[in-house]
């Protein structure tokens, strides 16, 4: 996991702010870029087997949990492979960073076996979970493609700090869809959300842990459209950003 970053993203589960940590509300891929450089603010927080890091831009968060973890190896933290001698850890994936959520949620008590308080277990849905998924759109059009391990993300140079990475859709590998065939951009009930093209490729059609965290997030929320799939349209350039649990 990390936090913060300049690009906009994904939302499934209503709830607060920005991944690689921070805080705000439910949605998808918009992308408005923070102005300019901020100072970088690192923590490095215990959640369950993982490492949590909080940093912006985006660029740094990737950066220092890569610098963290090369430094305090984790066996479970994913490692991408760069080549068939080389790996780098990267950020959990948008699938990932919702059985992380759920995981916690779910783990009742601390190690020494105390109850954990509801502010602790609701701590990463209060949250922005930024993610190694990219999401490319295609200049002009509602075409956008999804890359659930994007290299670009996991290799992106610390000092990029930009609105979204150029790239070239026709050569960039994903999942197509079109934002025009479904509904996106407004808040989902639970039927369309099971059953949305986009939430189902992300999940990897994954049926139970969608219901699991639905059902999370509605004790939270106590409402009845929760889930919304935020895309941009009709770009001027190809884009290429990063997707975050919102």
């Amino acid at each position: 996991m990390t936090n913060t970053n300049p690009w906009k993203h994904v939302d499934p589960g209503d709830i607060s702010k920005n991944p690689y940590y921070k805080k705000q509300d439910a949605s998808i891929p918009t992308g408005k870029p923070d102005s300019g450089i901020d100072p970088i603010t690192s923590a490095k927080l215990s959640v369950g087997a993982y490492s949590f890091i909080e940093a912006k831009p985006y660029s740094q968060a990737v950066h220092k949990l890569q610098v963290a973890l090369k430094t305090s190896p984790s066996s479970v933290h994913p490692l991408f492979n760069l080549s068939a001698t080389q790996k780098v850890y990267r950020p959990l994936t948008f699938k990932e960073n919702i059985e992380a959520r759920i995981n916690d949620f779910e783990t009742k008590t601390n190690p020494d076996g105390s109850p954990r308080s509801n502010d602790d277990l609701k701590k990463l849905f209060l949250v922005y979970l930024d993610s190694c998924t990219g999401i490319a759109y295609k200049a002009e059009s509602t075409r956008f493609k999804i890359d659930p391990e994007c290299k670009t993300l996991i290799t992106i140079n610390n000092s990029f700090n930009q609105a979204f990475h150029p790239i070239d859709y026709s050569t960039f590998n994903g999942v197509e869809l079109d934002s025009s065939k479904d509904v996106y951009n407004s808040l989902l009930s639970k039927s369309k959300f099971l059953d949305h093209e986009g939430y189902r490729l992300l999940y990897s059609d994954d049926k139970k842990l969608m219901n699991t965290y639905w059902d999370i997030v509605h004790s939270l929320k106590s409402q009845d459209n929760l889930m919304s799939f935020w895309v941009k349209q009709n770009t001027s350039t190809d884009e290429l950003r990063a997707l975050y649990v919102n």
